[in-house]
């Protein structure tokens, strides 16, 4: 499997009890308790990529997948995630080096051409 898939997959595993937890309206003292086993909790520093997601509208999901399958890099692919209540509002989540390089990548005049070629709105 791929290496950055399977970082991708422990940061959520990470995460996924503590967006689960808030996302069940947690009593107050609950949380308390939380935080503090939270706190209590000492991890390395991740030194790995940074996900990041972007979230635009499109004027046609099939044309603007067709496109960004064929400019993105396969690697840093995570997902592709369209709105159940209009499917030409996604947002793409994928893995960079680092938050400076994910603005330097996404802000490009380079990138912002080509998606909007593609039909970002």
């Amino acid at each position: 499997m791929n290496k950055l898939f399977i970082r991708a997959l422990r940061i959520l595993g990470i995460l996924s009890p503590l967006i689960f937890t808030v996302g069940c309206g947690v009593q107050k003292s609950d949380q308390a308790a939380n935080s503090e086993a939270f706190d209590s909790v000492k991890l390395p520093v991740y030194t790995g990529y940074t996900a990041v997601a972007v979230t635009h509208s499109v004027e046609n999901y099939s044309s603007w997948l067709k496109v960004y399958k064929d400019v993105s890099d396969p690697n840093s692919r995570i997902s592709v995630y369209a709105s159940p209540d209009d499917p030409n509002l996604i947002t793409v989540f994928e893995l960079t080096k680092s938050h400076k390089d994910a603005k330097n990548f996404f802000g490009s005049d380079r990138e912002k051409e080509i998606m909007r070629k593609a039909g970002v709105v």
